[in-house]
């Protein structure tokens, strides 16, 4: 252990810790902009300069590595003066949109400012107007508030080993050299800005983004975000010729109420659902049921495929990033994905389904809004709409999904029309789609797919099941609540005399690793869960940014799901008496012509139809 001191409080930490970790380590506080607790030392933005005894320049304490002895000190004139500088270059190149900005609340730049009390634009800087891109179809990106950090890209690569933003990429390592040569300082030059005017060079819909919204959380800035649909939805409340469904994923329960002081992992669902009565839906739905539903479908699928020598190993299709990442860089492997429609979706076409048998709403007079935890999930609702020449219900153009938001849009949904979160009434969800299982609550975290699906598949088969063995990032169990990063936990799973090998994956570099085993002809599992996302949906790209502690966060809304599972009186999908219901009801046979017709993807069951 090496002894250093920081403002006077002396630490112990091993060999190679930054000196930001130190200080971090005894309570003190190093202001950044380009650091990230996932991401590698970067020291682009110039912010975290401190001073150290015996050297003549500032050093950055994001990638300085402590040495024996060292004194630092973090808050010196000089110090300050450089990181006032810094902050008044980039807000001076900032445009003057702070209250309409989608990111205000998480800004880390307008934080900067305001900690180092940066109030007026004193730097004589021409600032470029960039056109911003909307090309794509989850995400906008606008340049002008870009301040080349590098943490989008990086993000991308850690958790998808991918780089869609290649311009951008050589532009921020260009933009390393000049701070290499003159300093932080130098950034006022015209040579900074045309790094990032040639950095957004390529348009979004000509990248291989596969639109997860890791990038989102990771910017510091407004210069990536959600494709905002807030209009578009408070039109349709509006129009009383609508009923207007809304329907809620698993993930949000436990996060939701973040934005209200409350830590990660609060369960808030009574409140969330008391919120969208107020805000004026007519119908508010459970996800978790459609997750429901998922399940008891992909078990009977996988069974088949089990026994009639179909296409293994089935990969699950709830992540649309992922589906997007196998149509586009392995389309010999689709196939090998489920036919299953992601749960928001099915839940959807059953919405319509259900109001026009029950109560006679024509099929086009309902609009369905998901709200969700996945930047991605709003082009998987225009991309089967695409591709289907009829929606699910037969009609013509009529969708599963009209409007996507996610959870950050929600929360701005719910503040701007000034509503007192903590002090609504709890309110339930509305039958016949609003009862859950534990299975389906878990969908939301990573291996609750997985775990819910064994689960109906097992009740299908009539056996129990258990984790035989377990290696790689397995605990011995799946579900693996919250693993924060990318990797792949595997498992053999015993179902009465069937044992399945299975496994749990995070990350598209991961599961590239998978894909290439199927595309040489290997079998290497029976069945695989696959999220783009750390933690699975609870670490999504459409949820609230956390600005520390973000693995631990993570983990704590995984564990809140899980809890909500180990609390209810049915946590099989299959033995849900609500499920049960749709089925005898609605829906015939499990796997059966009606269910085809309503829970899964037409364009994959041709697929797989025509490969088997």
């Amino acid at each position: 252990m090496l002894e250093v001191v920081v403002d006077g409080l002396a630490c112990h930490v091993p060999e190679g810790t930054s000196i930001l970790e130190a200080a971090k380590s005894v309570g003190v506080r190093i202001p950044t902009l380009c650091h990230h607790p996932w991401l590698e030392r970067t020291a682009r933005c110039g912010v975290c300069v401190v001073e150290v005894d015996g050297k003549s320049e500032l050093v950055t304490a994001c990638d300085h590595v402590v040495e024996t002895g060292m004194v630092v000190h973090t808050a010196t004139g000089r110090v300050m003066e450089r990181r006032r500088g810094v902050v008044s270059f980039l807000l001076a190149q900032h445009p003057r949109e702070c209250l309409v900005c989608e990111r205000r609340p998480y800004c880390e730049l307008k934080r900067l400012g305001d900690e180092l009390g940066v109030r007026a634009r004193r730097l004589p800087v021409k600032r470029q107007r960039l056109s911003v891109d909307r090309t794509g179809q989850a995400i906008t990106r606008d340049p002008n508030k870009c301040v080349m950090c590098g943490r989008c890209v990086a993000a991308c690569k850690r958790m998808h080993d991918m780089t869609p933003y290649r311009a951008m990429s050589d532009e921020i390592a260009e933009s390393d050299l000049l701070v290499e040569r003159s300093g932080a300082t130098a950034l006022v030059s015209e040579e900074w800005a045309s790094c990032r005017s040639f950095a957004f060079e390529d348009r979004m819909c000509d990248t291989d983004c596969v639109e997860c919204g890791q990038c989102v959380v990771a910017c510091p800035t407004g210069a990536l975000s959600e494709r905002q649909e807030i209009v578009k939805v408070r039109r349709s409340l509006a129009d009383r010729s609508l009923v207007t469904v809304v329907q809620t994923a698993p993930a949000m329960r436990a996060t939701i109420a973040e934005a209200w002081g409350m830590p990660a992992g609060a369960v808030s669902t009574g409140k969330m659902v008391a919120a969208l009565r107020k805000l004026g839906f007519d119908r508010v739905f459970d996800t978790a049921f459609g997750a429901d539903l998922t399940a008891v479908e992909e078990a009977h699928e996988l069974k088949e495929r089990l026994e009639k020598g179909g296409r293994l190993p089935m990969f699950t299709s709830c992540c649309p990033a992922w589906v997007r990442f196998v149509e586009r860089e392995c389309p010999g492997v689709v196939p090998h994905l489920s036919t299953c429609k992601s749960p928001h979706m099915m839940a959807g076409a059953m919405a319509r389904a259900v109001l026009n048998e029950l109560e006679g709403v024509r099929p086009e007079a309902v609009y369905v809004v998901s709200m969700m935890p996945c930047t991605a999930k709003k082009f998987e609702a225009e991309r089967l709409a695409s591709l289907c020449e009829t929606g699910s219900t037969g009609g013509a153009g009529i969708r599963d999904v009209d409007a996507v938001l996610t959870t950050r849009e929600l929360i701005r949904f719910i503040q701007s029309v000034e509503m007192d979160f903590h002090s609504l009434k709890e309110s339930g969800f509305d039958a016949p789609l609003g009862r859950a299982s534990g299975g389906g609550t878990i969908f939301g975290t990573t291996g609750g797919v997985m775990e819910a699906a064994l689960r109906a598949l097992a009740d299908e088969l009539g056996a129990d099941f258990g984790v035989a063995t377990g290696r790689g990032d397995a605990t011995g169990a799946i579900p693996v609540a919250g693993l924060p990063g990318p990797g792949v936990s595997e498992a053999k799973v015993k179902i009465g005399d069937l044992t399945l090998s299975v496994a749990v994956v995070q990350g598209l570099a991961a599961a590239r690793r998978i894909l290439d085993q199927v595309a040489s002809g290997g079998r290497p599992y029976d069945f695989v869960e696959v999220m783009a996302c750390p933690g699975g949906c609870v670490g999504g790209g459409g949820q609230p940014i956390v600005r520390e502690s973000l693995e631990r966060s993570i983990e704590t809304r995984g564990a809140a799901l899980c809890g909500i599972d180990g609390s209810l009186g049915e946590r099989r999908p299959r033995k849900n008496p609500a499920v049960a219901e749709v089925y005898r009801r609605f829906l015939g046979e499990v796997g059966g012509a009606r269910a085809s017709e309503l829970l899964h993807d037409h364009a994959r069951l041709a697929v797989e139809g025509g490969a088997q």
